[in-house]
């Protein structure tokens, strides 16, 4: 019964509308004319709201009004509605630029103008005066019809049929809450927090009682909506949205992002247990601005941030003239997250001694920031003030551009294994039913972790056929099994599943200044050089309550570099993933990192793991290079701490051999960027012909090291042959 007087109501709505109304009636179906009077129109040029028009509802629950608005013009109509009504309203026309909006008198907004919406449907939660706006977008000044109808609902409206002091109380503790963290009032924070008081954000950090205070929100607006409440005893549970924004503008705040609270009573008091914030959901696919697969940096970014994607490529272009002895070196990076992979000069022209431009590559091997420094002197001279100096901040953000991925897979290559080397993308698509979607339900994000969501395209297939996008990154040497589940429209999974099983290969030792350790690690030793990056990936599930935290490291020699990230291995509830936490060696001595594992609310951890750091000064520059061959194999190689050390050779690459760095210790020999393959000079461009593979190796420290360099057949794990030598440096 009660849905067919909703269809009469429409119908009584929607012949209203179609009625053809003469713009000089002034009489409405159920009250006077709601089109703006002159008066209302030198308000609105004054910058000033229009008073509201009051609508009376007619015998069947139907209010209308017309009037003609100028470009950005408003009116307001105000319709007392009683709570749990179904309230149906519309402006015609719909496509000509108008929206509405929607507001109660205690200022909660139902619609606003952030959903360029020019309908609204909704049960309204409480009894009240509801102020609708109309607001001209367009740019032309024109005439419009706005409707409404209201079915009279059941009363207050609950979750679960929560008692009306309950939802009141829910959202006075509510209110406090956010009135707090809006005004920024650390300690009416602090007195609504329960001792064991635990929150998990949307990006996978989280807090207790002992840290939130350092890391409140900060927002200068707020408005909540949908509140919901439970409650049993002692123990009150709020979920509903909230909009938060940087300016105190409502037509600014963000889009709406559920929350769930929850507050306890004790002794006579309620605390404010556990929060959880969760993203906005997407209500339609969005195109967004994603970072460029390569960045090119120059002169010009001095001093300026910028962000790129993780797992794609940044390019440092820097005039310069290496001729003079001045040269650009790094002197601060995070090459857990910025690896160097390459370094070339370009002179402008043929002339002797010539500038021209100084270039250093990078791949982006992780999400997170970092300040990478440049300076411009001779190599040997490291005490006195720089030619030059250049400084950039680099966000490297968990998305990607969806361009050049390095291996893409379809549903072809399901159940077979790819290899893809540390820092480059994967990219899977897979094909399924557009009203479906496939799931990840199994990864090792110690190896490779997602990068965003999954994204959806058209399919071949029409309509009804969809391409189903997951991009993931590479992160370090490992094997990952990729188990993929297709969820079709009624909620019931497919038989048919996908598998990948991924292959990373790990880094040429001491190619990097990043030494990655896990929890079979702690207890051990390691040597970091100043500058290098102590990455540390511990598991972990969000979901039990646990999490691992910094308990105490030497902030002097080795801070922690920026806040931990965390990786989830799965798209299901209570999927368990990986944090990683990352520290910088920034002068040489002693340190210990450890790290505890905390019960939920617990001040104390249950164990510890601890990590032993020794940092070395690196040795200036000699100038100095020692080139040896294949001819000198098993030999003793001695170096002073400074020098360079070429090893040279001979390989074909397009035989599918590869010279490949097996044996190192990074801390004494660095491989550097420079490194690689050259072809002979007399046989470039001929198809087939040899060059030389050099690897360049910088002596940082004291120290001895069995070096070897393995050929490595096509495919194969094994080398066909073996270059070794011992290298002492002094």
């Amino acid at each position: 019964m009660q849905l067919n007087m909703l269809r009469i109501r429409l119908i009584v709505l929607l012949t209203l509308f179609l009625t053809t109304l003469t713009p000089s009636i002034q009489s409405l179906y159920a009250q006077d004319a709601a089109s703006i009077t002159p008066d209302e129109s030198e308000a609105q040029k004054a910058g000033e709201e229009p008073a509201p028009t009051t609508l009376t509802l007619d015998a069947e629950g139907v209010a209308v009004a017309e009037g003609t608005l100028d470009p950005q013009g408003m009116a307001s109509y105000v319709l007392e509605i009683e709570a749990g009504a179904s309230v149906q309203a519309t402006i015609l026309p719909g496509d000509a630029g108008f929206v509405l909006t929607v507001v109660g008198a205690d200022g909660n907004p139902l619609q606003t103008d952030h959903a360029g919406a020019s309908s609204f449907d909704q049960v309204v939660p409480t009894s009240q005066e509801y102020t609708f706006k109309v607001i001209n977008f367009g740019a032309e000044k024109q005439a419009y019809q706005f409707g409404v109808v209201v079915t009279p609902g059941v009363g207050e409206v609950t979750a679960a049929n929560t008692a009306d002091e309950d939802l009141a109380l829910g959202e006075q503790l509510v209110t406090r809450f956010f009135d707090a963290l809006r005004d920024g009032d650390a300690a009416s924070v602090a007195a609504l927090l329960s001792p064991a008081f635990q929150i998990v954000r949307a990006n996978g950090e989280r807090f207790d009682a002992s840290n939130y205070l350092d890391n409140l929100p900060v927002f200068a607006a707020y408005a909540v909506s949908d509140l919901k409440v439970t409650r049993t005893g002692d123990t009150l549970i709020a979920t509903y949205m909230v909009r938060t924004g940087a300016t105190t503008e409502a037509d600014k705040l963000d889009p709406p992002a559920p929350r769930l609270t929850v507050f306890q009573q004790m002794d006579g008091d309620w605390k404010l247990l556990a929060h959880a914030n969760f993203s906005a959901p997407a209500t339609e696919p969005r195109m967004l601005a994603q970072p460029k697969v390569q960045t090119t940096i120059t002169e010009a970014d001095d001093g300026n941030a910028v962000q790129v994607a993780a797992g794609s490529q940044i390019v440092v272009a820097l005039p310069g003239n290496p001729t003079t002895g001045y040269t650009w070196q790094i002197t601060s990076n995070d090459e857990s997250i910025l690896r160097p992979t390459g370094y070339t000069f370009k002179p402008d022209s043929d002339a002797v001694g010539a500038g021209g431009a100084e270039t250093f590559t990078f791949q982006v091997m992780a999400p997170g920031s970092v300040t990478l420094e440049l300076a411009n002197r001779r190599p040997w001279e490291t005490d006195g003030e720089p030619a030059q100096t250049f400084a950039v901040n680099v966000e490297a953000l968990a998305a990607w551009s969806g361009d050049d991925a390095a291996m893409t897979v379809g549903m072809e290559e399901n159940g077979q294994t790819v290899v893809i080397q540390p820092g480059n993308v994967l990219l899977v698509a897979l094909e399924g039913a557009a009203d479906g979607e496939w799931m990840l339900v199994q990864s090792d994000p110690m190896v490779v972790q997602p990068l965003g969501g999954w994204q959806r395209d058209p399919g071949e297939g029409g309509a009804a056929k969809a391409l189903f996008r997951r991009y993931f990154l590479a992160v370090a040497g490992g094997t990952s099994d990729l188990r993929f589940e297709f969820i079709q429209a009624d909620g019931v999974r497919s038989e048919e599943g996908y598998t990948l099983t991924v292959t990373v290969p790990p880094l040429e030792p001491g190619s990097s200044g990043a030494v990655a350790v896990t929890e079979a690690d702690a207890g051990d030793a390691f040597t970091l050089v100043t500058g290098d990056t102590l990455v540390v990936r511990l598991n972990v599930n969000p979901s039990t309550g646990y999490d691992w935290r910094v308990v105490s490291t030497n902030d002097a020699l080795l801070p922690a570099a920026g806040e931990p990230s965390y990786a989830s291995s799965a798209d299901l509830p209570g999927a368990g993933g990986v944090a990683t936490f990352r520290f910088l060696a920034k002068a040489a001595g002693e340190a210990t990192v450890q790290i505890g594992e905390f019960a939920p609310g617990a001040d104390v951890p249950d164990r510890t793991l601890d990590y032993n750091i020794t940092i070395v000064e690196p040795a200036p520059l000699t100038g100095n290079t020692t080139t040896i061959t294949a001819a000198d194999a098993n030999q003793r190689i001695e170096l002073s701490a400074g020098d360079w050390l070429a090893v040279e050779l001979e390989s074909n690459p397009s035989t599918g051999y590869v010279w490949t760095l097996t044996a190192n210790n990074g801390a004494v020999l660095r491989l550097q960027p420079e490194s690689g393959y050259t072809p002979r000079p007399e046989a470039e461009g001929a198809a087939g012909a040899g060059g030389v593979q050099r690897f360049l190796f910088r002596a940082l420290t004291p120290g001895d090291v069995a070096l070897e360099i393995g050929l490595f057949p096509p495919g194969e794990a094994a080398p066909e042959q073996l270059f070794a030598v011992d290298v002492v440096v002094k």
